[in-house]
């Protein structure tokens, strides 16, 4: 996997940890200046995490959009069936020639028969067939 534009990785990080040093430093600005006026103890109370959560939620969602904004890419082989096949046959009087059982022309005809019918129906298959010309 890779990334088009990594910088903006180095400024994802960057921007979510000032923003939880700035989000910290203010809730313990605020702590302070609660205690100090006498409205709330020190101790902290799990009943007001909840306040925390749109904050977080907001810097996931910051983050998550700077990495997007990065562009990760993947590439995946996709195998494929598909193709194109030409077959050539030399047509000449050459090919009458009994050398083979029971022709040339009759071998190579029975090998192209068995070579297209194992070949998937993606396969396009065409034919020439030259001897002077080719037609």
């Amino acid at each position: 996997m890779s990334v088009r534009y990594p910088l903006v990785l180095v400024v994802a990080v960057a921007v979510g940890l000032g923003l939880v040093a700035a989000y910290h430093r203010l809730q313990r600005q605020r702590t302070n200046t609660l205690v100090a006026a006498g409205l709330v103890t020190a101790s902290p109370s799990w009943a007001g995490v909840r306040r925390h959560l749109p904050p977080l939620l907001f810097l996931a969602a910051l983050i998550l959009l700077l990495l997007a904004v990065a562009r990760p890419q993947a590439t995946i082989g996709v195998p494929r069936t598909s193709g194109t096949v030409i077959l050539a046959f030399d047509v000449s009087n050459s090919m009458a020639a009994d050398d083979v059982a029971p022709t040339r022309l009759a071998a190579a005809q029975s090998a192209a028969i068995g070579f297209v019918r194992a070949q998937p129906k993606t396969v396009d298959i065409g034919v020439v067939a030259f001897s002077q010309g080719a037609s």
